[in-house]
């Protein structure tokens, strides 16, 4: 019997939150990729997120890294003492842009909302 191997799109050791295409206002469609690190979140990180998009150059080509981003401006300030629990991101039928990934922190659900951008990055901020 053959191990199990980990598949992870993102460039360093993080678990997937969400993977789907996303497309932003007059752009291609992306494939749009927010991974977790939980090593980075207990050892204290505020940005234990990374975000990024793929594109498709051809039907002979791979998908190719179009935006990167590892949480510059997305701070998650939770305390790594609380139970953290992490649910699977969601796309907005109405905002092809959009998506959303929910978490539980001691009982308290809240939501973190996604969009693909122009310029192919990915913005993450906490819904107040």
């Amino acid at each position: 019997m053959m191990p199990a191997k980990h598949f992870s799109m993102a460039p360093f050791s993080a678990d997937e939150v969400f993977i789907h295409g996303r497309r932003a206002p007059g752009g291609e469609v992306r494939l749009v990729a927010v991974g977790f690190d939980p090593i980075a979140f207990m050892d204290g990180s505020d940005t234990p997120f990374c975000a990024f998009s793929m594109g498709y150059r051809g039907p002979l080509s791979s998908l190719h890294s179009l935006g990167w981003r590892v949480g510059e401006e997305f701070q998650f300030a939770v305390a790594p003492d609380k139970p953290l629990k992490l649910f699977a991101g969601h796309i907005d039928p109405a905002d092809e842009s959009h998506f959303t990934i929910d978490f539980d922190t001691g009982g308290t659900r809240r939501t973190i909302d996604g969009w693909l951008l122009p310029d192919d990055t990915v913005k993450l901020q906490l819904r107040e």
